[in-house]
């Protein structure tokens, strides 16, 4: 049991933590972008430290007149001026992951260019949709080869392959195991692409999460799905502690497509589960109300690039639990 119990979890913390996406048009709602930065008015100066010298061609963004030049006529508040972010026009996120589970074991080290700036879960809880079988990432664009050191093994490269719908990122050996330990400085260099230019990001990683209640292992929790669940563990300075609750089939020792649980909170060492969030998992998909608990603390860092694009990474080590929910 305790080798299953949080295999899930990878996959769902990817695509819940670094809002990865495919080939989307970006949201623009965010205060990463160059528009941003412009507050809609150029005049040499775009209000943040970022003079614009001459890359207008004569033309002013403030009434929506669009660029000369690097922007190839877009106008400078839908766009960062092209060029800057590795010749695409568009702002691009370099997500890089690394996931620890010790008890599997279970390491990952994967990558994904998007276009997509969702922002991150917000604080609180939520019931979203799952399904195990959903790729960890979508295929996005090339930022060139991507080599991440500072592990407790030998350094992972990253390298893309062009795919269907893009380029996906995939390991071009094996992964260390465990991943990484605790304050070791993780650094991911990116060699640049036609879609991003080279860029480099550093994180000092996160202590080992260790679950306290319920308690990890082959016992199987009781939890009424009525009642708040109280989550406990050891606090570790973490930036966030994300719990997941998943449906699964404990004959088969496997995680099934249902309705999951996400909770995002502080690492103080203790969280409640209201339980308008748990009755959804139980009478969503999980087989006879049996679902997978995972309890990850996390790091990240966000660098900020050229023409408004972003490198993120981010580091997670998780442990687990059964709970079965009455």
């Amino acid at each position: 049991m305790r080798h299953l119990v949080t295999c899930s979890l990878a996959a769902s913390l990817v695509l819940l933590l670094a809002a990865c996406g495919g080939r989307n048009e970006p949201d623009f709602d965010t205060p990463n972008r160059d528009g941003g930065r412009d507050a809609g008015v150029d005049g040499g100066d775009d209000g943040g430290g970022w003079p614009d010298g001459g890359e207008d061609g004569g033309s002013s963004d403030a009434g929506g007149n669009p660029d000369g030049g690097d922007d190839g006529g877009i106008p400078d508040g839908s766009l960062p001026d092209g060029g800057d972010d590795g010749g695409t026009g568009t702002p691009m996120r370099a997500i890089i992951t690394l996931t620890d589970i010790p008890q599997v074991p279970l390491s990952t080290v994967e990558a994904v260019v998007t276009d997509v700036f969702d922002p991150p879960p917000p604080a609180g809880c939520s019931n979203e949709a799952y399904d195990p079988n959903a790729p960890t990432t979508l295929p996005g664009f090339d930022a060139g080869q991507i080599v991440v050191g500072g592990l407790a093994g030998s350094a992972v490269t990253l390298n893309p392959v062009a795919v269907s719908g893009g380029v996906e990122y995939q390991p071009a050996g094996s992964v260390p195991r465990p991943l990484f330990n605790e304050g070791n400085v993780i650094t991911a260099n990116a060699m640049g692409g036609p879609d991003l230019g080279a860029f480099s990001i550093n994180l000092t990683t996160p202590q080992e999460m260790a679950l306290i209640s319920p308690t990890p292992g082959a016992t199987v929790a009781q939890q009424p799905a009525s009642s708040p669940m109280t989550i406990t563990w050891t606090p570790g300075g973490g930036d966030l502690v994300v719990i997941t609750l998943t449906p699964a089939d404990l004959f088969y020792l496997s995680a099934i497509s249902g309705t999951m649980l996400v909770c995002v909170t502080n690492d103080t060492g203790s969280f409640e589960v209201p339980a308008q969030y748990l009755a959804p998992v139980r009478d969503g998909g999980a087989q006879n109300g049996n679902a997978f608990l995972g309890v990850t603390r996390s790091a990240s860092v966000t660098n900020l690039l050229a023409g408004g694009s972003q490198a993120v990474l981010w580091a997670g080590r998780s442990e687990g639990a059964a709970i079965h929910l009455q």
